[in-house]
């Protein structure tokens, strides 16, 4: 249990350093930059990005936090409700291919 304790304070530390340290706001005004330069194609495109992510093991949590950061309440929503959707389905579709 304390080795639980010393981990998570370990990761704590590590996500303020980093918050502090990286240019991290820089970084999420380029996106969102970008992503208003593609007018309403953003949203489907995020929603692909999150099927990938989720694959890729990013927490599906930060990326939904992510689509309401970048589109607002209601268009992130969809946009993070459409990829954790089309994960679900590539899922299935991974899992039936390989059972055959």
């Amino acid at each position: 249990m304390a080795a639980r304790a010393v981990v998570a304070l370990e990761v704590a530390v590590a996500l303020v350093l980093a918050a502090r340290l990286l240019p991290v706001e820089a970084w999420l005004r380029g996106l969102e930059g970008r992503l208003d330069g593609l007018g309403p194609i953003a949203p489907v495109l995020y929603a692909a990005a999150y099927a990938a992510g989720v694959v890729a093991f990013v927490p599906g949590s930060l990326l939904t936090m992510g689509a309401g950061l970048l589109f607002g309440t209601a268009l992130g929503f969809a946009a993070a409700s459409a990829g954790s959707h089309r994960r679900r389905i590539a899922g299935a579709a991974t899992a039936a291919t390989e059972s055959h």
